[in-house]
């Protein structure tokens, strides 16, 4: 199994699908811009509010809240991205491994960070996996990520402003 990019193009499909997630979820303020040029962990990039922003002041409960959000979205985003690459250019669903890789990595997490069991953790991944699966089934989703890909392979870098008012001018806001 291998979540490697194979190409340029499979790049931009899989930051594509990142971006079209994180519109979905309505997380736009997480994205600063993508860079098609940048090494693979550097090309989506994060504004300075990704991060935990725990306090002395904040309580247990908020904390694990805000944790639990921030585990939700990066599961999401690696499914959008997977989704996104496996559906729009290879025409089929992931595979096992690749889902199993992603359910490995967010179980670890999850356990370590909320003191999820491991249903809990597979119960988590598996509702984000439908909606990533429900997402990058739906044509019209599928015709703006293509587009967005495109977008970026012939542009190479796009602020994360221009990125949101391309997705919302074909309907993704």
């Amino acid at each position: 199994m291998n979540l490697q990019y194979r190409s340029e193009r499979d790049k931009a499909y899989g930051l594509a699908g990142m971006t079209v997630t994180l519109v979905a979820l309505n997380g736009e303020e997480y994205l600063r811009e993508l860079d098609l040029d940048a090494p693979d962990a550097d090309a989506f990039v994060f504004e300075n509010v990704y991060a935990l922003k725990a306090n002395p002041r904040m309580s247990a409960k908020v904390v694990w809240q805000q944790t639990l959000r921030d585990l939700r979205l990066m599961t999401s985003l690696s499914l959008g991205n997977i989704h996104c690459r496996r559906v729009l250019l290879d025409s089929r669903r992931p595979d096992r491994d690749e889902m199993q890789a992603v359910a490995d990595a967010l179980a670890a997490d999850a356990a370590e960070h909320l003191g999820f069991d491991v249903d809990e953790a597979y119960e988590l991944f598996n509702a984000t996996n439908r909606y990533a699966m429900s997402l990058f089934n739906h044509d019209g989703v599928q015709a703006i990520a293509q587009a967005f890909a495109d977008r970026l392979i012939e542009q190479r870098h796009i602020a994360a402003v221009d990125a949101f008012e391309f997705l919302a001018a074909r309907g993704l806001s």
